[in-house]
């Protein structure tokens, strides 16, 4: 799905850097930092 999302420069820069060295898009860095946060939102509820 696509949406358009604003990011404070440095985290698109950090995530561009990550996409870069594992050698995978943007959003699947994006995306796996999401499940990663929500993840660690749900043990701590």
């Amino acid at each position: 799905m696509r949406i358009t999302v604003d990011l404070p420069e440095d985290l698109l820069q950090e995530a561009e850097l990550r996409a870069a060295r594992r050698g995978v898009a943007v959003s699947v860095v994006i995306a796996d930092a999401l499940r990663e946060a929500f993840a660690r939102e749900e043990v701590l509820e």
